[in-house]
């Protein structure tokens, strides 16, 4: 478990994060661990539930962990917080627009991806987000080759 939490204190992407929980539903005395909407339906012993805000409050997001048994969730709260630190900190970073590439696979993939009347994109935690479908021109208010640049 202190392996757990030394990398959630480390951890600065949301991709790390979504991997410690992962990890952490592998533990003893959980039953589930997920980050979810707050406005899902709790299910489950409530004595045994810990609900953590993560992410901007208007965002309504949180880790939810079910623990298996009362010293479980005694036991086990602190890492469970730490995650729960780790995933916050990661959504309260930006992630910029970036350019997309000029081809995402075979051309017919492309141009069925380009003109789809979705907005589709890709995220890289490391680069950013790049918007692939026409249509995040209109929905986004700028040209999604050459997005804007955030300081």
């Amino acid at each position: 478990m202190v392996d757990l939490v030394v990398r959630a204190a480390n951890a600065t992407t949301v991709v790390d994060a979504q991997r410690l929980v992962a990890q952490f539903r592998g533990f003893s005395g959980v039953r589930s661990a997920e980050i979810v909407s707050a406005l899902t339906p709790v299910v489950g012993e409530l004595d045994l539930l810990e609900r953590l805000p993560v992410g901007p409050a208007q965002w309504g997001q949180e880790l939810r962990v079910e623990f298996s048994a009362a010293p479980a969730r005694t036991e086990l709260r602190a890492a469970a917080a730490e995650i729960a630190a780790a995933a916050d900190r990661a959504l309260v970073q930006p992630c910029r627009a970036v350019a997309p590439p000029p081809m995402l696979g075979s051309p017919l993939a492309w141009a069925i991806t380009t003109g789809a009347r979705a907005m589709i994109l890709t995220v890289d935690p490391a680069r950013g987000w790049s918007a692939l479908s026409d249509s995040f021109d209109t929905v986004l208010g700028y040209d999604r080759h050459r997005p804007p640049t955030t300081a």
